[in-house]
């Protein structure tokens, strides 16, 4: 028994140096944790608190907890966030509080990077006082606490496409190095890390609103072991959630949560260690508590629905078309506007019959029309506006052309007579609509 302690004991020490970032089991339902470039990934504005007691049976084994709020601003395109940590370990101690910053940008249809960084100040501390010792005389013993404080920074770059979010991040870009006592010369080394992380939402079932979201996280530390996470999480509904996970050479994870009205979370992850210290250490409990405040940016909340995400392409084809049509319904409507404030030209034309050449005009298909008389129902300066008055025509259940003079601009006719007396009797037939019209004789 007195050699298990003393392993234990060593598990611990190193721990306290190979461990330097918090270590967390819930970091999917928060990613900004370990990579600023999902700093404002939800769209909405999120807070969370989590709370994990490491190992729980042995004294000084790691306590952390951490606090972040993050969002987006600009359309989505900016994120924001704030994170305030400690973390505790034995006689170590860090606390931090850092700035979050990302920028979304458009690669192409649906494929979205998100560049990240964050900066902040971090304080490091040992406090020797906290120690058992047996013999208090001991001239080499601290009595006291050693601590200092410096900059710090993490860079991140997240990827979207659809339900796919991954991302690649260096944490402690400095490398800081924290002398803790001028006499002895001891110091503490913070040691960059890189994080691989990817998850995906796979919808299980439509009917009953089951969708499994697998995630990976892989940890690289120069100086300490490579670790590996994967998770296999499950919801219904996004009300409850439950899962499982297996990190490499160290525990086996279970959680469970519950999310009411879309806005408030409780989630709870417990980690059974196994190898040499399974059944000592008590294993280790982490509780999130998250709340949304609702959509940060601007414009509506965007659904999260794996089904309706699948089909986004469709979607956004149909909707492109539609977007077409009305962008040819404004102009048309625009056109109209124009037809009502600046007036009909035609009503400047006094006489009944006006006689010009066939070949300084135009018809539709850019030809010189034929000889005759036209029943002129409009005169317009611009193409859209004579457009414009062809469809209310249209609409009227009166049949219309154009023809285009260089000059004096569109003419709407409704038909084309061959003799003086048709087109008079014609144009007193329309008249009760458009009484400005005429007759325009083409030779």
């Amino acid at each position: 028994m007195k050699n298990l302690y003393i392993y234990l004991l060593i598990i611990v020490a190193t721990t306290g140096f190979s461990q330097q970032l918090p270590l967390y089991s819930q970091y999917y339902n928060n990613p900004m944790l370990i990579n600023p470039g999902f700093t404002g990934n939800s769209e909405n504005i999120e807070a969370n608190v989590i709370h994990r007691n490491q190992w729980k049976n042995i004294p000084g084994a790691p306590i952390t907890s951490v606090m972040s709020v993050d969002g987006t601003t600009l359309d989505d395109k900016v994120g924001l966030g704030l994170v305030i940590m400690d973390d505790k370990m034995g006689l170590f101690a860090r606390r931090g509080i850092y700035t979050s910053y990302s920028y979304r940008i458009q690669v192409a249809t649906d494929h979205y990077i998100k560049p990240g960084i964050s900066f902040g100040v971090q304080d490091v501390m040992i406090d020797f006082s906290r120690a058992n010792i047996s013999d208090n005389n001991d001239p080499n013993l601290y009595t006291n606490t050693h601590r200092k404080s410096s900059f710090d920074a993490n860079f991140g770059v997240a990827y979207k496409w659809k339900d796919l979010n991954a991302g690649v991040s260096v944490m402690q870009l400095f490398g800081n190095k924290f002398r803790l006592n001028n006499d002895t010369g001891s110091y503490y080394r913070a040691t960059q890390k890189i994080n691989i992380y990817a998850s995906y939402v796979v919808p299980i079932s439509k009917e009953y609103k089951i969708n499994a979201r697998p995630c990976m996280a892989l940890n690289i530390n120069p100086q300490g072991p490579f670790q590996a996470d994967v998770f296999a999480n499950f919801d219904y509904d996004e009300m409850v959630y439950a899962g499982f996970g297996f990190r490499s050479n160290s525990a086996v994870s279970f959680n469970l949560g519950f999310k009411w009205n879309k806005t408030l979370r409780i989630s709870y992850n417990y980690d059974m260690v196994v190898g040499k210290l399974k059944g000592y250490t008590g294993g280790s409990h982490e509780i999130l508590l998250g709340y949304s405040f609702g959509k940060s940016g601007k414009g509506e909340e965007k659904p999260n629905d794996a089904y309706t995400s699948n089909q986004n392409s469709s979607a956004v084809d149909s909707l492109q078309n539609q977007v077409n049509k009305l962008k040819q319904e404004m102009q048309v409507v625009k056109a109209e506007m124009d037809y009502q404030k600046k007036g009909n030209i035609a009503d400047q034309v006094k006489d009944d019959l006006v006689i010009q050449y066939a070949k300084d005009y135009k018809d539709y298909n850019g030809n010189v029309p034929a000889k005759g008389f036209y029943v002129v129902l409009g005169q317009f300066k611009t193409l859209p506006q004579a457009e414009a008055d062809e469809k209310e025509l249209d609409k009227a259940g009166i049949h219309a052309s154009l023809l285009l003079h260089a000059i004096k601009g569109y003419f709407v006719y409704s038909q084309i007579l061959q003799d003086r007396v048709t087109a008079d009797d014609e144009l007193k037939k329309v008249r009760w609509k458009r009484i400005d019209s005429y007759v325009l004789e083409l030779k």
